[in-house]
């Protein structure tokens, strides 16, 4: 099992990842999912996966979330996440410099 996590997501959650970890036993991948939307790349996956992945791959399609149908995933929705503490927090992604600016200034980090 492993968690993954973007470069852009600032302020992981120690308590949902072990959160989302806790949740692991018999799914392949364990996803947060915000609305309608995944977050492919703040969850947990288990070898069974990278066959899955491969595939994708081989068909040079890199949309992560294209394989869950081939999984066993337990979602994590945000009324779950909001639960957790900084839960909802974790899930900021920074893409631009406003963005990260904004961050900043609501962190207030020198």
């Amino acid at each position: 099992m492993i968690f993954v996590a973007s470069c852009d997501i600032p302020f992981p959650s120690s308590p949902l990842i072990g959160h989302l970890s806790s949740l692991a036993d018999g799914f392949d991948a364990v996803v947060p999912r915000t609305g309608d939307c995944f977050e492919p790349l703040f969850a947990i996956y288990r070898k069974t996966c990278l066959e899955p992945m491969k595939r994708l791959l081989e068909l040079e399609n890199h949309r992560i979330y294209d394989f869950y149908p081939d999984l066993n995933v337990r979602y994590v929705d945000e009324e779950e996440i909001a639960r957790i503490p900084g839960g909802v927090r974790s899930l900021v992604n920074i893409n631009t410099p406003e963005e990260f600016a904004r961050c900043i200034k609501q962190s207030e980090i020198p």
